[in-house]
């Protein structure tokens, strides 16, 4: 085998608000005890570590989402372009055979025409994808993504039964079963892991093969839920000022 023929692209695509952060950040600090494993965590064209471009530069028009609301006078054809150039360029320059790209905006897609988008981003040298998709009770996900819609000013739950700030009845959010279909339908069987509120580092390293120990505790990000959520925004606030009480005691 030579250059970047037969290399596998791992899309880690989500769901929302199931430790997508932490596990992007994780990976961002190892790239390079990764690559010494063969692996290599894609560094974005538009953000490095966060690959909400790939479902910007796949996903329907017309959509409302976090994503267009970020960026509302987007040039998807220009998007779709560059970005397909920066992962041909990354497919080509990595001595990596698996390859990692994560992005919990991807569960948004839920097409055939969507999930094909996505693949003609990649060159034909890489040969196999997987996909991996965490799920949550669909309650408690809607619970949690709500919160996620209302913690920046300004954005609110749509009243439109297509946006996907739709959380009311009948929301196609919910819909877990059409989009593994999708996803199927283009790129072979979705792996589907359990949603474990303690953390999902472990899962998914073990899931993707990937022997790369981590402080599960110090990549807990975002976390926001209900009771438990404030008592870590309790005991957060606490250190912050007993530490603020310790660099002035010099001068009290």
């Amino acid at each position: 085998m030579t250059g970047d023929e037969g290399k596998t692209a791992i899309l880690h695509i989500g769901l929302f608000k199931t430790g997508t952060t932490s596990f992007q950040a994780a990976l961002a600090d190892n790239r390079r005890r990764m690559r010494r494993r063969g692996f290599d965590f894609y560094r974005g064209a538009v953000r490095r570590d966060t690959h909400g471009e790939l479902f910007r530069a796949a996903v329907r028009d017309g959509l409302e989402s976090f994503g267009s609301l970020a960026h509302p006078d987007e040039d998807k054809a220009a998007l779709r372009e560059k970005v397909r150039a920066h992962i041909h360029d990354f497919v080509r320059r990595t001595p990596a055979q698996t390859l990692i790209f994560s992005a919990e905006a991807l569960s948004l897609l839920r097409s055939e025409d969507e999930c094909r988008a996505l693949r003609a981003l990649f060159p034909d040298t890489v040969t196999r994808f997987r996909i991996l998709l965490v799920l949550r009770d669909k309650q408690e996900f809607l619970a949690s993504y709500t919160r996620q819609i209302l913690r920046v000013k300004g954005r609110c739950p749509s009243d439109d039964p297509a946006s996907a700030l739709y959380v009311g009845p009948g929301t196609w959010l919910t819909d877990f079963d059409g989009l593994i279909a999708a996803y199927e339908a283009v790129f072979g069987p979705v792996e589907v892991l359990d949603y474990r509120r303690e953390g999902m580092l472990p899962a998914l390293f073990d899931r993707i093969g990937l022997d790369l120990p981590v402080d599960e505790r110090h990549y807990a990000k975002n976390v926001y839920d209900g009771a438990s959520g404030l008592s870590a925004l309790h005991r957060q606030a606490s250190a912050g000022w007993a530490r603020l009480r310790t660099r002035l005691l010099p001068f009290g």
